[in-house]
């Protein structure tokens, strides 16, 4: 008896009647808190002990193991300490049945483990913890690959990092996500916006971009979450940033080198093509009488003279473009202008919604004229079995708007990107410097230009300028 009520083990016997009252038990309840004598008389029955949330589960888990003949079980649950402490204990529990093997008694020692369940409590959280971490380095491991993928479109980035966030999500199955960048949409295939969520935003440039993070169903993130996608944010936005000026360099080395080939090309060619031109003008004026074959041979010869001229004037307006010389001016006039100089075919209709009340702006007339035939053209040529060609002008905020949409063959998925570099044409006709210029000049009035699929077919460009000088 000494030696029980010296160890740690505590040793009950109990009936098998409601609450369990207790007949034996050691000294050694002391630690926790009870005396021998409080459970005198009855007045204390064990399943009192034993804490209200487990309890059920401990009196069920009993009777079903003695259903099953079990003579002995073991069990680990908490137990109440008379000062009201949560106290774990492992309880190995023996079945005493009398002759007609009817349960009477149930007797056993109690174990306190609940220094064992706090360390291994610990020790979950901390794998736990090492775990999400883990998933969060992979996530911000996988954007740097992202990142060095060589030729990597910024939207590929975008898609890459879409697929990136919910494995690093502690509930990685009931999360989705959307991030926009420049009005411009990304998203999982499960998205659904519900009222469980975190956006984190960031802007560079005039441009904004956005994460959303989504539970599906209701959830609490933690905040090492919270920081995740705050260190994503950023990184995509630092990401993006360093794409757009690396294609930026590229495009203006490119310009440069092309700028170059070009102004030598186009000296080489003028001089040649003015000998030929002489040559058939002399022709014309020293035969009086020809024949038919041969006026009509330096008809062809005199036309493609002067189509190679105005596609080497053409080439030549390239790099010609100069700094702007700013003026007020009406946009909404230059475009009309524009479209008074074009011959549009009867089969495309036209349709104008231009802003009457659109503020006047300081731009290039001519440069802008240049811009808004070059992206007309391109519209009506994109419709060569007629359509609809739509004109908008608007202005929001601090800026102009001017929106030119066709409903023409469209641009692909694929070309969106490249459609403004030098020498890019999807044309059988053309050498790809129509929307580098216009690029060029929206850049030169501090504007920007953006190209986007039309729903239903076609192509949308969007033309922005500030209201004022100077301001993007």
């Amino acid at each position: 008896q000494l030696i029980i009520n010296q160890s740690p083990a505590v040793v009950f016997l109990v009936r098998d009647e409601e609450g369990w009252p207790v007949e034996y038990i050691t000294d050694n309840i002391r630690q926790f808190g009870y005396e021998t004598s409080d459970f005198n008389s009855y007045n204390l029955k064990f399943t009192d002990i034993i804490h209200p949330d487990d309890l059920d589960s401990v009196v069920t888990e009993a009777y079903l193991k003695c259903q099953n003949s079990a003579a002995e079980f073991v069990q680990e649950y908490r137990i109440v300490s008379k000062l009201g402490e949560h106290r774990w204990t492992n309880v190995r529990t023996w079945v005493k049945r009398n002759r007609e093997d009817t349960i009477t008694h149930f007797q056993g020692i109690i174990l306190d483990i609940t220094e064992r369940r706090e360390a291994e409590e610990k020790l979950k959280e901390s794998e736990n913890f090492l775990r999400e971490r883990v998933k969060e380095l992979t996530c911000l491991y996988g954007l740097s690959k992202l990142f060095e993928k060589p030729g990597a479109s910024i939207d590929e980035i975008i898609q890459g990092t879409l697929v990136l966030i919910p494995p690093a999500m502690q509930f990685p199955e009931v999360i989705c996500t959307r991030i926009i960048f420049n009005e411009k949409e990304y998203k999982t295939v499960n998205f659904k916006e519900t009222k469980w969520e975190i956006t984190r935003k960031s802007k560079f440039d005039g441009k904004l971009i956005e994460i959303q993070v989504y539970y599906l169903e209701e959830n609490l993130f933690l905040k090492e979450e919270l920081s995740l996608i705050h260190e994503i944010v950023n990184r995509l936005k630092s990401i993006i940033e360093y794409k757009i000026i690396l294609e930026e360099l590229v495009r203006k080395e490119k310009l440069a080198t092309i700028g170059t080939l070009i102004g030598s090309i186009g000296h080489e060619l003028r001089n040649p093509l003015g000998v030929i031109s002489n040559s058939v003008y002399f022709l014309n004026h020293k035969i009086k009488k020809k024949e038919e074959k041969v006026e009509k041979h330096l008809n062809i010869l005199q036309k493609e003279v002067d189509k190679a001229s105005k596609f080497i004037s053409s080439l030549l307006d390239f790099i010609r473009i100069r700094t702007p010389s700013f003026k007020e001016g009406d946009i909404n006039k230059a475009i009309e202008n524009v479209v008074k100089e074009l011959v549009i075919p009867e089969n495309i209709s036209l349709e104008r919604n231009l802003d009457v009340e659109l503020p006047r702006i300081q731009f290039d007339l001519s440069q802008m004229k240049q811009v808004f035939h070059n992206l007309i053209l391109n519209a009506i040529q994109a419709m060569p079995d007629g359509g609809i060609l739509e004109i908008q002008t608007l202005s929001r905020e601090d800026f102009i708007y001017i929106r030119i949409k066709d409903s023409g063959i469209g641009i692909s998925e694929g070309d969106f990107d490249k459609i403004f570099e030098p020498l890019f044409t999807t044309k059988v006709i053309g050498i790809g410097l129509g929307l580098t210029i216009v690029k060029d000049i929206l850049e030169k009035h501090n504007g920007t230009v953006e190209a986007m699929g039309n729903i239903g077919g076609g192509t949308i460009f969007i033309l922005k300028l500030p209201l004022k000088e100077g301001e993007l």
